[in-house]
């Protein structure tokens, strides 16, 4: 059942068993006694800013033993009273939740109530108390987030933009002309301009440069786009290429990684590069076909391992600012990993169009590195399925990166 489902039920006996349930709380559940108010505004806040799905807060009920015993306690027990409880709110600075008493009869045979708390998610903006401190939802513990981590979940949310924020004044910056030219010829031949455009006002019109304080800024889509030196302004701004000599990373004196490479510099020309590297790096297979003839087989297909570092490139977290992509080969599968969790409302099997990088991915595309909304990780899976390899694997929500798993079936086309 969903946490909305539970919390609308009429029938209390229904339900009685699963909120009993031993393994019920987790990142939609949990399931308290008693509870301080503000520790159960805490929750709250885990709630709305972790779980599209919702959360549900079960008052009443114990922790050890699961015996239902109700909010309803004889005074002069260590109980918090329910009229303290349902203070929650105060300490919260917008409330997600309702709540409702639902009454029943407790394991005791006494007749009791049960508080129950719904917590919708907040999908643009992150859940604080009032004394700013919010809160995530991972596993079934309720974690305050750090400053930076707080921060990093307002751009998840579009609360606010890492990719418009200023990253350097507009005359300080040494240019990847190339791009620039490139992109500035696609914008004009794509909206038919008819009189002279510069590129300083496209990049305007296209946000890449900003005003702030009545001066010029490249915005830090911008110098990733365009600067020569894109982690001059973001240490992170990179890729790391790893090989491993086996299926798993060893360490120490069985260290077996064989090669490591970085590349770096404006996102069109660093994608050009990564390209052609990885190109080298796949391997050939050649076996002799039904018509007797040997035909050449890729490890991957192309189209797949490219668009899973696309991907990373245009949807990572930017503002993870001194971590790179990690691009991870071994004998037998292909890792892409990117900073930051997925997009808000994307997950694994439900890939929709809503980019964190709208002003930087709209670039690409113009400069035709991206593809259409869910085009291309349809055909990531297209393609393997008829290469014979197993579906792209992707790592679940709420981790700090996003990884991607190409399985190549190395035993049977070493076997042909």
């Amino acid at each position: 059942m969903t946490p909305r489902e539970v919390y609308d039920a009429t029938d209390f006996e229904a339900i009685r068993a699963f909120l009993k349930s031993p393994n019920l709380e987790g990142r939609c559940f949990e399931r308290k006694e008693h509870r301080q108010p503000e520790a159960l505004a805490q929750t709250v806040s885990a709630f709305a800013n972790s779980n599209p799905e919702g959360g549900l807060l079960i008052i009443g009920i114990t922790d050890r033993d699961l015996k239902i015993v109700g909010v309803n306690r004889p005074s002069g027990t260590a109980a918090t009273p329910i009229n303290k409880m349902l203070r929650y709110p105060e300490y919260l600075v917008e409330n997600p939740s309702e709540y409702r008493l639902i009454s029943l009869t407790d394991d005791e045979g006494h007749s009791n109530q049960m508080l129950l708390i719904y917590v919708n998610f907040s999908p643009r903006r992150v859940i604080e108390l009032t004394n700013r401190a919010a809160y995530e939802r991972r596993g079934d513990q309720t974690i305050l987030l750090r400053d930076e981590e707080k921060n990093e979940l307002r751009f998840t949310k579009g609360q606010k933009s890492f990719e418009d924020e200023c990253a350097a004044p507009y005359e300080s910056v040494l240019l990847a002309e190339e791009p620039l030219q490139q992109w500035t010829r696609a914008i004009i031949a794509r909206n038919n301009l008819q009189f002279p455009h510069t590129s300083r006002d496209l990049l305007i019109n296209k946000h890449l440069v900003v005003e702030a304080g009545g001066k010029l800024h490249w915005s830090y889509a911008g110098v990733l786009l365009f600067a020569a030196d894109p982690k001059k302004y973001l240490p992170g701004a990179y890729v790391r290429f790893l090989r491993y000599d086996g299926k798993v990373e060893q360490y120490g004196t069985q260290q077996n990684l064989v090669k490591d490479e970085t590349f770096a510099g404006a996102l069109p020309l660093l994608l050009e590069r990564v390209r052609s590297f990885v190109r080298t790096q796949v391997r050939e297979f050649s076996y002799l076909g039904p018509e007797g003839r040997f035909v050449e087989e890729a490890e991957y297909p192309e189209f797949v391992w490219d668009e899973a570092i696309v991907n990373a490139l245009v949807h990572r977290s930017y503002s993870f600012q001194n971590v790179p992509i990690f691009i991870k080969m071994f004998d037998d599968h292909l890792e892409v990993i990117s900073p930051g969790d997925y997009p808000l409302g994307v997950r694994p099997g439900y890939f929709i169009h809503n980019p964190r990088n709208p002003n930087l991915m709209e670039v690409m595309r113009s400069l035709q590195h991206v593809k259409m909304a869910q085009e291309g990780t349809r055909r990531m899976f297209q393609l393997m399925h008829e290469a014979g390899l197993p579906e792209p694997e992707y790592s679940p929500p709420g981790l700090p990166t996003v990884k991607v798993v190409l399985r190549n079936d190395i035993e049977r086309k070493r076997k042909r």
